[in-house]
């Protein structure tokens, strides 16, 4: 849902508790009747209350419509768990492993100065299926179309051996080539 929608809830809501407490005074003698009638037949005569009552008929029509709506994205990037079936039963794995393992992965080819990833998860009827984008900075050593499918191959290796998912598709960008020379991180022992 929405901001929009989430706002449109919202007045409603205030709207529908403001009624109920009204009509809870009323019923209960707290306001005494010669009062609220009144006012609710001064109130049905201005040409606000018509357009006030037209405004949230068209907020309920449109909460009404997203009820109903099918439109909605279907896809998750992060703050989500993926169910992974094993033979001792399901176990969910965060997108943020997911994506530090694709990292790892594709950080340990040489020829790949630097990676972002960006899994996306897709839910369906018949459980989860994930694809990654990677976006890469290769060395100008390196064959682009062969550095590509030896990125594909591995993330693909590797997502089967870890976590068991086959026929993930992975869609590999080159946005820079440099001539840098790697960066090697020096290990502290």
């Amino acid at each position: 849902m929405g901001f929009v929608n989430r706002f449109f809830l919202l007045i409603g809501t205030l709207v529908l508790f403001l009624v109920s407490a009204a009509v809870l005074t009323c019923s209960l003698g707290i306001v005494p009747e010669r009062l609220w009638l009144n006012e609710i037949r001064f109130a049905l005569r201005q040409q606000e209350t018509v357009i006030a009552s037209l405004v949230l008929f068209c907020v309920a029509f449109r909460l009404l419509a997203c009820t109903f709506s099918r439109s909605g994205s279907r896809e998750t990037t992060h703050g989500e768990f993926l169910a992974v079936t094993g033979s001792m039963g399901s176990v969910g794995v965060a997108m943020d492993a997911i994506r530090d393992l694709v990292n790892r992965t594709v950080g340990l080819i040489g020829g790949v100065r630097d990676t972002k990833s960006h899994i996306t998860m897709q839910k369906a009827k018949d459980g989860a299926a994930i694809s990654v984008s990677l976006r890469l900075i290769i060395g100008q050593e390196k064959n682009v179309a062969a550095l590509s499918e030896t990125v594909s191959a591995r993330v693909r290796e590797q997502l089967a051996q870890t976590l068991g998912l086959t026929d993930v598709p992975i869609y590999v960008k080159i946005v820079g080539i440099t001539d840098a020379a790697p960066i090697r991180k020096h290990r502290v022992v």
